[in-house]
């Protein structure tokens, strides 16, 4: 699945695929560059892909592979898979470096602060590794299902490039999508997971990130697609989140207040100035433009 990104100046679209990150000139829609992320060891995946609000680097999930004898995978329970975060100078289209998330890390997607200076990746680690034998085998992490490994939010400084030395949150569930809000520090996640009592599997996980706690965890519904993200876009002045099922949710009260679709949708995204939603209808192939502010 291919992951895209657009510059603040509308003038370079970057595509995320496999093991390549492709840059087009939207002025010429020609390719300028494809930047392989590979490097010695195999790169079967690469992930969602994010600007810096001035337009100087490109953030790319990454998952790093080293074959090893005997051993068939490419997801993080292969022994010797690391996650990672790709930065990509945008002036010179090279590689600027790679940040390790950690052995046996699979991160999800990511996002990005509007100052730039801080940068929140979504996954989770494998479970039910024997690294010393190659072997995997579905173990039970603690929530009843063994197919559903712990989840983890990293922080990054992408000045200094420190990561987070501990996981900030961990979820039963795995993540699915994560958005921050544009005028606090709080970061909302879209996790799928066993069915609860309450029979919702999708939940809405809410973590400010200056307290480091959770404050509300909201049952939704519509957000178990496993292959697409996008699944959260949050209002410019932070009152509204927006999910790819429809739904909207006041963050004040974090209560459902009403749903803009009719039917199944799956990808959401809020233009820039705030006006309009455009939900992804990936199993009716069309897309539904809906007014961010009537509805």
């Amino acid at each position: 699945y291919p992951f895209i990104a657009v510059s603040p100046n509308g003038t370079r679209v970057y595509v995320s695929r496999e093991s390549e990150v492709t840059v087009i000139d939207t002025r010429t829609r020609t390719v300028i560059k494809t930047i392989p992320i590979a490097d010695d060891e195999a790169s079967p995946w690469n992930g969602p892909i994010v600007v810096s609000p001035n337009g100087k680097y490109v953030y790319v999930l990454h998952q790093r592979i080293k074959e090893t004898p005997g051993v068939s995978g490419m997801g993080p329970e292969t022994p010797g898979s690391i996650g990672l975060v790709t930065v990509i100078d945008a002036a010179s289209n090279t590689i600027k470096g790679n940040v390790e998330l950690g052995a046996n890390t699979f991160p999800v997607d990511l996002a990005i602060s509007a100052d730039g200076k801080r940068l929140y990746i979504g996954g989770y680690y494998a479970v039910g590794l024997d690294a010393a034998s190659g072997t995997y085998e579905p173990v039970d992490p603690g929530h009843g299902d063994p197919w559903i490994p712990d989840a983890v939010l990293w922080e990054f400084d992408t000045e200094t490039w420190a990561l987070s030395s501990g996981e900030l949150v961990s979820v039963d569930r795995q993540i699915r999508d994560i958005a921050l809000s544009p005028v606090d520090s709080r970061v909302y996640i879209a996790t799928i997971g066993e069915v609860p009592s309450d029979g919702s599997r999708s939940r809405l996980e809410v973590f400010d990130t200056a307290s480091h706690t959770t404050i509300a965890d909201v049952p939704v519904e519509g957000l178990w697609d496993l292959f697409i993200t996008d699944h959260l876009a949050v209002s410019l002045d932070g009152s509204r989140i927006y999910l790819g099922s429809g739904e909207v949710i006041d963050t004040a009260t974090y209560e459902i207040i009403e749903d803009r679709l009719e039917g199944y949708g799956s990808s959401v995204i809020l233009s820039p100035d705030g006006e309009r939603l455009y939900f992804a209808r990936s199993y009716e192939g069309h897309i539904t433009v809906v007014d961010a502010e009537t509805g």
